[in-house]
């Protein structure tokens, strides 16, 4: 395949693809994972752990209720300690969904903001992965670049949150925020 522009031509592999880069991120796409993460890792196994043993557990007292020589009680033993693994797993992941829901929410926000620079000329990048990190939002202008870390706040359950920057740190209800 040849495509040819203005003043010269371009040959194309075609069994190559053009795009040599990785497409661009989403905000918060590496929240997205790390849900995605919990879910399919921490608790699938989990469930489907349990649900084997709650299955022949109830076949067992199947045949016990029939009569036909069964043995319910060393299956329902074996499903007892599954079904409360499987209960603390999700009680755990539970908190931790809940955070990372809120970061991703915060990361989307300031992602949806961002965008609008670039009617400005900026070059926005979301969720840059580095080693052991991420680079939440770049924004890169003719100004300079300026990289963008999220940090995401809960409500507290009673009374107002109240955000005071008193020149080297941010506080939250007059204790330090992060």
């Amino acid at each position: 395949m040849i495509i040819r522009n203005n003043s010269s031509s371009y040959r194309i592999d075609p069994l190559k693809s053009p795009i040599k880069a990785n497409p661009l991120r989403n905000p918060g796409e590496s929240l997205n994972h790390r849900l995605q993460n919990i879910f399919l890792d921490g608790i699938v196994p989990y469930f489907i752990a349990a649900l084997c043993f709650v299955l022949i557990a109830a076949w067992e007292w199947i045949r016990w209720y029939t009569q036909t020589s069964p043995n319910p009680v060393l299956f329902t033993v074996m499903a007892i300690p599954c079904i409360a693994t499987l209960l603390w797993k999700i009680y755990k992941g539970r908190k931790e969904v809940k955070r990372i829901k809120l970061g991703l929410a915060g990361e989307l926000a300031v992602g949806q903001f961002l965008e609008r620079l670039r009617a400005q000329g900026s070059h926005i990048f979301h969720d840059i992965p580095g080693e052991g990190f991420n680079l939440d939002h770049v924004v890169i202008h003719s100004s300079g670049i300026y990289v963008i870390e999220t940090k995401t706040l809960s409500k507290p359950d009673r009374g107002e949150s109240k955000l005071v920057y008193d020149g080297n740190r941010i506080l939250k209800n007059k204790h330090c925020a992060g």
